[in-house]
C-alpha cells in the first residue's frame, strides 16, 4: 500500500477510522484494475463500526440524494414481480451497498483533503500499472482484445477512459508543479494507448468527448491532447485490426447485433412498462424479445444503459434514474470554468461514461459501477474552494 497512505491510517488508533483509510485506500488503489468491491466491504465494515458506536452518521440531503433514495425504492418495488426475487433483491442489496459506502461516503470523505490528495495520486500510480497489465495481455497473452486485472476488454476501456482523463487533469492543475507534471505525460501515453488496445469503441468515442470538453475549458491542454490524438489516429491507422474496428463504429450492418439487442429490449419495456422486470433479470427475461426469433439466445446487458434501467425498473425507474444523472451534472457543469482541472477532469470522466455507456453497461455491475459512483459522488460534494 502506497506509504504515505499507511501514515494517515497509523495516525489513528480508532478502528473505526482504520477501516475507512483503509476502504478508502483499497476502492482508489483497486479502481482502475476494475474492482472495488475490497473497499466497499471495508467501508461497510466503517459504517457498522459508527452504527455499533452509536455514532451519528450524517448525510446531506441535496437533490441527488434524495433521488437516488426514491431509485432505490423503485428498484425494491420492481423486485415484487420479478421471476427469480431473491436474486433480484440479492442485487439490488449489493447495489445498496455501493451507493451507501462510495457515492454518499464521498460527503465525508470530501473533508480529508491531504487523504484525498494522495489518494488521487495512488489512483494515477494504479492507473499507470494498470495500463501496463492491460497491454501485456494484448501483446503477451495473445488475446485478440487487451483486458484488464479484474474486468473484460469494455470494461477495461471504462476505466482506462477514467484513469487517463483524471491523470490529464492532475497534469494540469496548477497545484503540480513543472518538474513533477512532466513524470505524468509517459503514464498517460500508455493509458491512452492501453485504452485504444481494449477495441472499446464505445470508451473510444466516450474519451473522445471527455478529452474535447477539457479542450474546450483549458486550452492549455491543447498540445498533450493533440499528441494524444496522434498517437491514437496513427496506431489506429496503421494496424488492420484496429482501422477495421474504427470503422465499423459508422457501418449499420456491423452493428446489427446491438440494434437487435436494443430492438428485443424495446419490447420488453413495451411489456413491462411501469417498474419493469426487476434487477438483473434482463438476461432471464430477454429470450423471447430476442428479434432472431431465437428464444434460446440472451444477453446479460441492453447494451444501452438507458434500455437497461428502462427493462428492469419500468419507465418510473428510468425517469428517476435520468433525473438523478441530470442533477449531478447539472452540480458539475455549474461554476466549472476556473476550478481546478482535477475537478474539471472529473466532470469530464463522467460524461465520457455516459457516452459510453449508450452503446454499453460497463458501469452497470458493482465493480466499475463503484467506479462511476465515486466520480459521482466526488462531483457532488467537493467545495469550490477544494478542486
Amino acid at each position: 500500500m502506497n506509504k504515505s497512505i499507511s501514515h494517515e491510517i497509523r495516525k489513528d488508533t480508532d478502528e473505526e477510522q482504520k477501516l475507512f483509510y483503509i476502504g478508502w485506500a483499497l476502492v482508489f488503489m483497486l479502481a482502475p484494475f476494475g474492482n472495488t468491491s475490497l473497499g466497499v466491504f471495508f467501508l461497510l465494515l466503517n459504517i457498522l463500526y459508527l452504527i455499533k458506536d452509536k455514532k451519528n452518521i450524517i448525510l446531506e440531503r441535496n437533490q441527488s440524494i434524495i433521488l437516488m433514495g426514491i431509485f432505490i425504492g423503485i428498484m425494491v418495488l420492481s423486485n415484487l414481480t420479478a421471476e427469480i426475487k431473491y436474486l433480484a433483491f440479492l442485487s439490488t442489496l449489493g447495489f445498496a451497498f455501493v451507493i451507501l459506502t462510495i457515492f454518499i461516503g464521498t460527503q465525508r470523505l470530501a473533508t480529508k483533503d491531504e487523504f484525498l490528495e494522495k489518494l488521487l495520486q495512488a489512483f494515477i500510480i494504479s492507473g499507470f500499472v494498470s495500463s501496463i497489465y492491460t497491454l501485456s495481455t494484448y501483446f503477451c497473452c495473445d488475446l485478440y482484445r487487451a483486458r484488464a486485472l479484474f474486468t473484460a476488454t469494455n470494461g477495461a476501456g471504462t476505466v482506462l477512459l477514467i484513469s487517463t482523463i483524471i491523470t490529464i487533469g492532475y497534469f494540469l492543475s496548477p497545484k503540480n508543479k513543472m518538474k513533477r507534471r512532466s513524470l505524468l505525460i509517459i503514464p498517460i501515453v500508455v493509458m491512452t494507448i492501453a485504452l485504444i488496445f481494449t477495441f472499446s469503441r464505445g470508451a473510444w468515442l466516450g474519451i473522445f468527448v471527455a478529452g474535447f470538453f477539457l479542450l474546450l475549458l483549458q486550452k492549455k491542454s491543447r498540445v498533450l491532447l493533440l499528441v494524444l490524438l496522434i498517437v491514437a489516429g496513427g496506431l489506429i491507422s496503421f494496424n488492420p485490426s484496429l482501422n477495421e474496428r474504427f470503422y465499423k463504429i459508422f457501418s449499420i450492418s456491423a452493428n446489427m447485433d446491438r440494434i437487435q439487442i436494443w430492438q428485443g429490449t424495446i419490447n420488453m419495456i413495451v411489456d413491462h412498462p411501469l417498474l419493469g422486470v426487476g434487477t438483473g433479470m434482463f438476461p432471464f427475461e430477454y429470450g423471447p424479445y430476442n428479434p432472431t426469433g431465437d428464444d434460446q439466445v440472451s444477453f446479460a446487458f441492453a447494451h444501452n444503459i438507458f434500455l437497461q434501467i428502462a427493462a428492469e425498473f419500468g419507465l418510473i425507474g428510468f425517469t428517476v434514474f435520468s433525473l438523478l444523472l441530470l442533477s449531478i451534472a447539472k452540480k458539475g457543469l455549474y461554476g466549472i470554468i476556473g476550478r481546478d482541472p482535477i475537478y474539471q477532469s472529473l466532470v469530464a470522466a463522467f460524461l465520457g461514461i455516459l457516452v459510453h455507456q449508450m452503446v454499453d453497461c460497463t458501469i452497470y455491475g458493482l465493480e466499475i459501477g463503484g467506479v462511476f459512483w465515486l466520480i459521482s459522488g466526488l462531483i457532488l460534494h467537493l467545495p469550490k474552494n477544494k478542486l
